[in-house]
Parts: C-alpha cells; sequence; structure tokens
C-alpha cells in the first residue's frame, strides 16, 4: 500500500483568515470550509482574502449559517463565481447569445443567469422561471464514478478556471462527491514518475461516454470497451497529462481513450495501473449538506460525482438538486513539459516493457508540443509551460 503521508496536526486544520473561520479538509487540505462570509453582502476586502485563500486551498466550501434557510439565486451565484476567476469572460456572462461557444453546458438555462443550470434527480420542478422541469441523472453517471475535469477534451470549447455548486437539495445517503488535487497527485510522485508523466500525451474521446461505447467498472478506471467499436479520429482530441503552470496531473479517466503511440490495450493498461498507484490514493469527498456553496478549480481537480444508483435505490430519499456553473474564462489552458524530451522516460519509470514502446509514447507527446498552434512558453533551467490557443 502506498504511503500517504502523516495528517497534519489537528490544530493547523482550523484557523482564522480575517474575518472568517477557515477548516481544512482532513484528507486533503487543499480543500477548505470557510464559515462567517455573508456572500450577498461581501466586501471587496473579504474578496481579497478568500482570492489569496484560494491560490493556497484552490477549492472552497462555504456552508450555510446556523439557522439560514435562504439560498443563492442563480444571478447572485453566477456573480460569486466570476470574483475567483480575474480572466473571466464578463461579455459571455452577460450575453451568452453572442459567444455560443462560451456556452460551456448544453441543459436547460436560468434567465438572467444563463451559464447556470440545474442538475440532479428531480420531476415537476419549478425552480427560478423554470417551470415543470424534470432532471435525471446522464446514464453513466448512474453507477460508475466518471473521473473528470469539466470541458476537457472538448473539440471547440475551453474548459473553464471555475465550477462551482449550489446544494438546494440533498439525499440522506448518497448524492456526494469525489475530488481528487493534481497538484497532490504531483507532488507524491517519484522524480522518474514525474518525468515520464510530462512526457506522455492522452487521447480524449468524450463522445464514445456518452454513446455508451466506452466505460468503466464502479471505481472509473478498469475500462470497458463495447465490442465492434472502430475508433472515431474525429472524435478524439490530445491534452497533455501534466496541466500547468503550477503541475497538477489529471489523467481525465471518464474521457479517456489511449496514450498517444500506444495501442488501446496498453493504454488501458496503464491507466488501471497508474490511477491504482497514484491518483485514487489521494481522493476524498464532500458530502454535502443544503446551503452548501463550492468553488473549485477545474484546472487543478478530478472530480467525480458519487454514483445516483447510491440514492435512487433509497425511496425515501431519492431527489437531488443542486445549480452548478461552469464558468466561461478567456484564460488559456497551460500544459507543463519537461526542457527536454526523453526516449527513455516511460521505461524508466516501468510504464513500458522496452525503449521502442517508451520511445512511441515520447514522440507523440514531442509532436504534439511542436505542432501547438502559436504556444506561449515560459521557461525555466527544468520546465516549461505552453498555453493553449
Amino acid at each position: 500500500m502506498r504511503y500517504l503521508g502523516a495528517l497534519a496536526p489537528a490544530a493547523a486544520l482550523v484557523s482564522t483568515v480575517g474575518a472568517f473561520e477557515v477548516s481544512r479538509h482532513p484528507i486533503e487540505p487543499r480543500c477548505a470550509y470557510v464559515r462567517g462570509l455573508d456572500i450577498v453582502n461581501r466586501t471587496e476586502r473579504d474578496m481579497t482574502e478568500l482570492r489569496r485563500l484560494f491560490e493556497d486551498a484552490p477549492m472552497l466550501v462555504f456552508p450555510r449559517k446556523p439557522g439560514d434557510d435562504t439560498f443563492l439565486t442563480p444571478i447572485q451565484f453566477q456573480e460569486f463565481l466570476a470574483e475567483f476567476d480575474p480572466d473571466h469572460d464578463a461579455d459571455a456572462l452577460e450575453r451568452p447569445s453572442d459567444y455560443p461557444d462560451q456556452m460551456l453546458h448544453p441543459f436547460e438555462q436560468f434567465p438572467g443567469a444563463e451559464h447556470v443550470y440545474p442538475r440532479g434527480t428531480y420531476d415537476n420542478l419549478d425552480v427560478y422561471g423554470l417551470r415543470n422541469l424534470t432532471i435525471k441523472p446522464v446514464p453513466p453517471f448512474t453507477d460508475m464514478h466518471i473521473w473528470h475535469s469539466d470541458l476537457w477534451g472538448h473539440p471547440t470549447k475551453r474548459p473553464g478556471m471555475v465550477t462551482g455548486f449550489h446544494i438546494m437539495d440533498q439525499p440522506l445517503i448518497g448524492g456526494d462527491t469525489d475530488f481528487i488535487s493534481g497538484e497532490t497527485v504531483w507532488e507524491a510522485m517519484p522524480e522518474a514518475v514525474k518525468k515520464a508523466s510530462s512526457n506522455m500525451v492522452l487521447e480524449l474521446d468524450r463522445t464514445a461516454l456518452f454513446r455508451e461505447e466506452s466505460g468503466a467498472d464502479y471505481s472509473g478506471v478498469i475500462k470497458m470497451r463495447k465490442p465492434g467499436t472502430e475508433r472515431r479520429d474525429e472524435g478524439i482530441q490530445l491534452v497533455p497529462l501534466v496541466v500547468g503552470p503550477t503541475p497538477a496531473v489529471l489523467p481525465q479517466a471518464g474521457y479517456f481513450h489511449g496514450v498517444a503511440g500506444w495501442s488501446q490495450q496498453r493504454s488501458d493498461a496503464w491507466l488501471r495501473a497508474f490511477m491504482r498507484d497514484y491518483v485514487l490514493p489521494y481522493r476524498f469527498s464532500a458530502q454535502w449538506k443544503l446551503g452548501d456553496v463550492a468553488v473549485f478549480s477545474n484546472r487543478k481537480f478530478l472530480h467525480s460525482s458519487t454514483p445516483a444508483s447510491r440514492y435512487l435505490s433509497y425511496p425515501d430519499s431519492a431527489t437531488r438538486l443542486l445549480l452548478q456553473c461552469f464558468l466561461p474564462t478567456k484564460k488559456p489552458l497551460e500544459f507543463y513539459m519537461p526542457a527536454s524530451f526523453d526516449d527513455r522516460a516511460l521505461l524508466e519509470a516501468g510504464w513500458a516493457a522496452d525503449e521502442q514502446l517508451s520511445a512511441a509514447a515520447v514522440k507523440a507527446a514531442r509532436m504534439y508540443f511542436s505542432s501547438h498552434s502559436h504556444p506561449a512558453v515560459v521557461q525555466s533551467d527544468a520546465e516549461e509551460v505552453v498555453a493553449a490557443a
């Protein structure tokens, strides 16, 4: 079993930041619970402190104050999320119909806050101007974990910096969300594994998941392919494994088609071992309460709802409702890569049986970065960060 390190002393898990009490998640200190903020009447001083905290803890949960039974409106929720991305696309928020490529979800839209939408399980719902609404979990999310970052691997849309949840109805059991910090995964890796990870590019195919041609076991990491399914090159997007500027490992198991340069069979075996040995050990859960508002970095965390079958099978508490928002941003994606590529990197990490197999994956990564359109490169002695155009 992989050693996860000692838990921080209990006293270090609770602190005061300005006027707020901040408690760190006991498993992942990059997730913090913030109490004492009046979201609707927040001040610029409040937000200065919270933005600084967000740099250190890029997942913040704001529990509702005791005795408070109110919820944010979709407009209030969207405006609050925008505070955490200085590069948010204000034009797309104000005039969403003029910027269709910045509309990052395909669901029902709330009037005046079109980037916010309802998710969960509900029938005949009337909420914030939407009438007789029925919402159901998307089928792949019913029985397995779908590890992903929102909009990763989309052919035309830029993944947002920030995703937000606002919990309006929560089942008594289930309906939680699991997270993994890609920064924590990177920091725990041996140097040889870091080197190999930055020498890889993944093939993602979002459409195969939603066509139910690609699935997985309950954990979301042992891939199951529908027999007879052919590769569709037009649906595959290349995405490096490691995101920048601070390295974060985001393998996108839910959308995973393969490692560029490798066969699908070899790729699936790698994903299973990689997720087991280096990623899943850092999973932590957010058990939501009514009124919770969560803001997290979509470019630093993987997440997955726990399979909906957990609560759907309990008839006494089988409804769930949250407002969700993929906030549009103008900030390009940034990917981390080594200053030079090494054909033996995957062999030395134990992921390839010979140098030829290792070199095939490294060649694909080298080709991706060399052909990247109009990259902006920030280079140090040891590393580079490349921004996607």
